[in-house]
């Protein structure tokens, strides 16, 4: 049994353990982020227990793993998340992934990797290193998290409920994420980077409607990589 003061404890601890900021649900930097982004439910606001502004894949894993120790459920604000809050009364932490903006270009490879909180013109300028004309579908307005499920990816970061960063596209379960990506953007794990091909110039057609079966899959994919529940369920 949790005593009267756990909640005050754990945000402590989440506190000490994050590289962003820990915001009291109530403070006015708390309503900022909420307020940025895709808003809330009420039903779920009212459990929010404190919003943590990750600064990348670090500190995600480090919320994940907290909220495993203390029973708390994790919904991430606006793009880079694609779950929703389960029903119920299970305190509820939220995460802002606007700081998680470092955008790296890879000559070699061709690529730009970029945090989905990154803008898109420093994705381009990024991309303007490794060729003289990057690819048009870099130049978008907004943030890279914003545009995930618009734009033709090489690979990403995935951190799913269990606390395990997984790369993909890769072996294993990993194809198994790739294909979820694809599918639905963050309904299995949240989605922290993404790779882009600074020449691609492919165009991303809209994605049809979600069939029975393949929501019946993202349900036990989650399941899977997310046995507590920690991410709520596929949107």
């Amino acid at each position: 049994m949790r005593g009267a003061g756990w909640t005050t404890e754990a945000i402590l601890t989440l506190d000490g353990i994050v590289d962003g900021p820990v915001h009291p649900p109530y403070s006015t930097d708390a309503a900022a982020e909420l307020l940025l982004r895709e808003p809330l439910p009420t039903r779920t606001l009212r459990r929010v227990i404190a919003v943590v502004g990750a600064t990348g894949t670090a500190d995600v894993v480090r919320v994940v793993r907290w909220a495993a120790e203390y029973g708390v459920e994790v919904v991430v604000l606006g793009a880079g998340g694609g779950q929703e809050a389960r029903p119920g009364d299970r305190p509820v932490v939220a995460v802002s992934l606007s700081r998680a903006d470092r955008v790296v270009a890879d000559p070699g490879a061709g690529t730009v990797r970029a945090g989905v909180g990154a803008a898109w013109f420093a994705v381009h300028r990024a991309a303007a290193t490794v060729v003289a004309r990057p690819s048009v579908t870099l130049v978008r307005a907004g943030t890279v998290g914003g545009a995930v499920g618009q734009t033709t990816l090489r690979g990403a970061t995935v951190v799913t409920g269990d606390g395990v960063v997984h790369a993909v596209p890769g072996p294993g379960c990993a194809a198994d994420l790739w294909w979820a990506l694809r599918t639905c953007p963050g309904a299995v794990g949240v989605v922290t980077a993404v790779v882009l091909d600074v020449g691609d110039t492919a165009t991303v057609l809209p994605r049809s409607r979600m069939t029975s079966e393949q929501r019946f899959r993202l349900v036990n994919l989650a399941r899977r990589h997310d046995p507590a529940g920690l991410l709520g369920v596929p949107r």
